[in-house]
């Protein structure tokens, strides 16, 4: 059938459709996502001779029960101390080492016997300390002195253990101490939001002077299974710090607040 056009209605809508975009404001294109850098995040220094961080990671509702038992048996030799409860079933875990066996870990309420074989090859004293994290990651951090290896506490059905923590290369995440590789001198905890975040410090001399160092600290991310880690932002902790302070003894060290920590022997 043919359509018949009434020529009066058609300018009739075309006006009305011209008046009803007159009345609509422009619509704001939308704004793109980017991935920014990881930059010095705008925090004031503390002062140089700060309190030691002793702000307590409360496990997150969402985190598991306990470890059960895995039948392995506590190294006679090993040097442990309670640690809190590090599994989520409520009751206190410890942090161990072996140094007749060269072995790291945990040992929990429930018996489950989780440990590593140290693979560090400084000389002095080995130490290793175990605390969970902003975003509820349990982490464990083996140091020698040289540089400091981590690992964490996985779940894979049902089960417990300690495996390492892989870097966006996918390689075990490592901080470094004394600067040896050019990265930091040292790995710590700082408070956040009444939890506790992980990093890597960073004490360099200023203007040349070793007795006055500026001291940084790089966020590290740790997923919430404990599997991967991510460098984040750097922030000031003291522009210009003694080289007494308590600041740069904690910038040079391995330690976490109120964690405690056990080692080797130094053999």
């Amino acid at each position: 059938m043919r359509r018949m056009r009434d020529r009066p209605t058609l300018l009739a809508v075309a006006a009305l459709g011209i008046l009803a975009l007159a009345g609509c404001a422009p619509t704001a294109a939308p704004t793109a996502t980017t991935t920014a850098a990881a930059v010095p995040a705008a925090t004031a220094p503390t002062p140089v001779d700060e309190p030691t961080v002793t702000a307590a990671a409360p496990a997150p509702s969402s985190t598991p029960g306990g470890c059960p038992s895995n039948g392995a048996a506590r190294p006679a030799d090993a040097e442990s101390a309670i640690d809190g409860d590090l599994d989520g079933d409520g009751r206190d875990d410890a942090v161990l080492y072996s140094s007749g066996s060269d072995l790291f870990g945990i040992v929990t309420a429930s018996g489950a016997v989780l440990t590593v074989r140290d693979p560090l090859a400084g000389p002095g004293r080995h130490t290793g300390w175990a605390t969970r994290i902003a975003g509820g990651a349990v982490v464990m951090v083996l140091a020698d002195g040289r540089g400091a290896d981590l690992y964490s506490l996985q779940r894979s059905g049902g089960m417990c253990t300690i495996g390492p923590v892989l870097n966006a290369q996918g390689d075990q995440y490592r901080f470094d101490q004394e600067d040896l590789r050019g990265h930091g001198t040292g790995v710590g905890c700082r408070p956040q939001e009444g939890a506790l975040q992980l990093g890597g410090y960073d004490a360099r001399p200023v203007h040349g002077d070793p007795d006055r160092l500026r001291v940084t600290f790089t966020r590290v991310t740790v997923s919430g299974d404990g599997r991967t880690a991510t460098n984040g932002a750097t922030s000031v902790v003291a522009e210009s710090a003694a080289s007494s302070s308590a600041t740069v003894r904690t910038a040079r060290g391995s330690a976490c607040g109120s964690a405690p920590i056990v080692g080797s022997n130094g053999q």
